[in-house]
């Protein structure tokens, strides 16, 4: 009866002895599965038999719990270092794909191509945008596969395939094999990011998600001070570095740009081979979803009770005579459709809007410093890479140290509108610093950089973790995976057009024939795609301002509250 199927709480469910239908009936939870509710002591007393009691009471030899509606039963955890540096792993290689090409991207163009200097936007921005462009295509399905058959492989599979690649890049002899070769590591690698955030939504309590969301930002902090490094310093070896790296080596005078890619291969595989051997498997804290399908086949077949409690197959608990109460929803004329259509509802849509022009601007803003550096300033790869590394351990701070307390004071809408105001100015910084000459260029250039780096990674964890509280829970492997497509169609259109606008405005032969673009371009010259990435920041800040207040919390507290405030009405 509505009377008696008020929540007792975490504290009094884990106390009070469940003896039957009557105490079952009295104690009823929002949990919709009656076999939970009604073994969840005995289940808590099991010192970890099997996977059930791994799922529901902990996990043993330390690993994290999982509570099957947002991980409640987590909430008196301390937050598992080891578990977060294991997801952040994971999406190393997948940073290092990015930052390490960034310093010779430029180089590589003109070796391959003939071009100038100036010209080389027209042609590098493909390099980068070919990758986003594979991942737009495989990131949905990668998704549905983590949703049934497991986190892991999709993990174990994308840094495989990202250490093969990687060689079939450095091997390249032609811009058209090149990008080839990129748009395959989207391909394979397209499921990481997305599957990476579903693992944290998964092993994590909220509580503990900034944190543990930080720790994947950090991630590109560390990308960002090893992958120039790799870039800029291995890049055009023969002759310059010492023989014990190969400086001496034929094969890297006809291979110039191999050996950075031999060292992201090899790091690509260790972060494979991590994930395989320890990192747990997030699918197992859904219940009721698909498994491999050996576990499918094995359903019922001389299986004992948690077993088939694994499977979800048990549908009555012995002695259970009343069932706990329905959702509103079912209430009123059957069970909530999980493939219901929440990819056109409001929070999830304003998440995607603002991913895409938030992921447009960065990429853009990567590429045009790049190709502003090398063309106006006239850096070379090496110096290029060492301003760009000397942003890594300054963003790794910002994330694990500063970035959890200011969401918990601000909120996460808060801190993204903040964080995107902040960015457009940093934006304008970089061009200015071609008026600039010897260490005072230097040293500002270095400042704009680490702070746009900060604040634009802190910006993608928000967004990791709105678009988690976007959706239910048994939706957000395909969540993640759309927000991978639309980030990666956004992070493709970015590069694309923000290199050829670049090499456009600096570039001495007047491309256009319209007098108001030639006016623009005297105007402005090499500002002008600052000018847009700043544009862009702007919006995005927009749109978070008109962004649904419920993003700042999971969906199922969200929903829950309003469970418990009609039944309090009632």
């Amino acid at each position: 009866s509505p009377a008696s199927s008020a929540s007792p709480g975490p504290a009094a469910s884990s106390a009070a002895p469940l003896p039957g239908p009557a105490a079952s009936s009295a104690a009823s939870s929002p949990d919709p599965s009656p076999p939970l509710a009604l073994l969840d002591k005995h289940l808590r007393a099991r010192a970890c038999p099997s996977s059930i009691g791994r799922r529901y009471t902990g996990v043993c030899k330390g690993a994290p719990r999982a509570d099957p509606e947002g991980a409640a039963g987590m909430a008196d955890e301390p937050f598992n270092v080891g578990l977060a540096l294991l997801i952040a792993v994971d999406l190393l290689a997948n940073a290092l794909s990015f930052t390490m090409l960034f310093p010779f991207s430029g180089l590589m163009v003109v070796d391959l191509v003939g071009c100038s200097m100036e010209e080389a936007g027209y042609y590098a921005g493909w390099l980068v945008s070919s990758m986003m462009i594979g991942r737009t295509v495989s990131a949905v399905p990668w998704g549905w596969f983590s949703d049934r058959y497991g986190r892991k492989p999709v993990m174990v599979w994308g840094n495989l395939g990202i250490s093969a690649c990687a060689i079939l890049f450095g091997c390249s002899t032609s811009l058209a094999c090149a990008i080839a070769a990129r748009a395959i590591m989207g391909l394979i690698g397209g499921g990481l990011p997305g599957t990476a955030k579903t693992c944290v939504g998964e092993l994590f309590p909220e509580r503990h998600q900034p944190r543990a969301m930080g720790a994947l930002g950090a991630t590109w902090g560390v990308g960002i001070a090893i992958g120039p490094v790799l870039g800029g310093w291995l890049a055009r070896p023969y002759g310059r570095l010492p023989a014990a790296l190969g400086g001496s080596l034929p094969l890297f005078l006809e291979l110039p740009y191999l050996l950075p890619c031999i060292a992201l291969s090899v790091l690509s595989a260790l972060s494979a081979a991590v994930t395989q051997l320890f990192l747990p498997e997030a699918l197992h804290a859904l219940p009721g979803r698909a498994r491999a399908p050996a576990a499918a086949k094995s359903k019922g077949k001389g299986k004992g009770r948690y077993a088939q409690l694994e499977l979800g197959t048990v549908e009555e608990a012995p002695g259970a005579t009343e069932r706990l109460p329905a959702s509103p929803a079912a209430e009123q004329g059957g069970a909530v459709d999980e493939q219901a259509q929440w990819y056109r509802e409001g929070p999830f849509v304003s998440v995607m809007v603002v991913y895409a022009v938030f992921s447009f601007a960065n990429l853009m803003l990567d590429e045009a410093y790049a190709l502003f550096a090398l063309a106006v300033l006239r850096w070379d790869a090496v110096q290029i890479g060492s301003a760009s590394a000397t942003t890594g351990l300054p963003l790794i701070a910002f994330q694990l140290l500063a970035f959890p307390p200011i969401v918990k004071k601000c909120g996460l809408r808060g801190t993204l509108f903040a964080f995107g105001l902040c960015l457009a100015p940093a934006a304008m910084v970089m061009p200015a610093t071609a008026k600039l000459a010897g260490g005072a260029q230097w040293a500002v250039l270095v400042a704009a950089l680490v702070f746009k780096t900060c604040i634009g990674s802190a910006g993608f964890t928000c967004l990791f973790m709105l678009g988690n509280n976007a959706v239910r829970k048994q939706q957000r492997g395909v969540a993640n995976g759309w927000g991978t497509v639309i980030s990666a169609l956004a992070k493709a259109a970015g590069p694309a057009v923000g290199a050829p606008v670049f090499a456009w405005s600096v570039s001495t032969t007047d491309r256009s024939s319209a007098a108001p673009l030639a006016a623009l371009r005297q105007r402005l010259g090499h500002y002008l795609v600052f000018v847009l990435t700043a544009g862009m920041c702007l919006l995005a800040t927009a749109v978070v301002a008109c962004s649904p207040p419920s993003l700042d919390h999971k969906r199922e507290e969200g929903e829950e509250g309003q469970r418990e405030g009609q039944g309090a009405s009632e």
